[in-house]
């Protein structure tokens, strides 16, 4: 993973549309690696095996629960609350020990533009009758997991 402020920012948008998939990706990279020297709490703990396979667990359990109708919209203040603090999460490694405050910073805007972005074009596409809610979100889930995969790999 190239740590940069744009890795932060796309990994924080991606959070946005889905919340654990920047973590799980990240932790999916930094997994059984050895923590670069003076890596911070939260890269080491992304780094473990077990973290990775629990942050894999969550992102799959949240693209099943997303379908679901009582599922609260993601720009409610407490779930873009969420969003935001793990959008910090992952722009603080993404972005490098140099810059983990900027990063952070970078992650959790980006997530909440991120939010807002996904939930009014999911809005936008559910009012065509030809595109069911299902189907906009499984597209939103491809976009999600496609770009933190991307993100991660270069």
């Amino acid at each position: 993973m190239t740590r940069s402020l744009g890795t932060a920012a796309g990994l924080g948008a991606v959070t946005g549309m889905r919340t654990m998939q920047g973590l799980a990706w990240v932790s999916r990279a930094l997994a059984g690696r050895r923590p670069a020297r003076g890596a911070g709490h939260l890269e080491r703990l992304l780094s473990h095996d077990s973290v990775a396979g629990a942050l894999a667990l969550a992102a799959a359990g949240e693209l099943a629960i997303d379908k679901h109708p009582s599922t609260p919209d993601r720009i409610h203040p407490i779930t873009l609350l969420g969003r935001a603090a793990a959008g910090a999460a992952v722009g603080s490694v993404a972005a490098g020990r140099d810059r983990q405050l900027l990063g952070a910073l970078t992650g959790a805007g980006c997530a909440v533009a991120g939010a807002y972005a996904g939930w009014f074009l999911r809005r936008e596409a559910g009012r065509i009758d030809l595109l069911p809610d299902t189907a906009v979100a499984l597209a939103e889930d491809a976009l999600a997991v496609s770009l933190a995969r991307r993100l991660v790999k270069s």
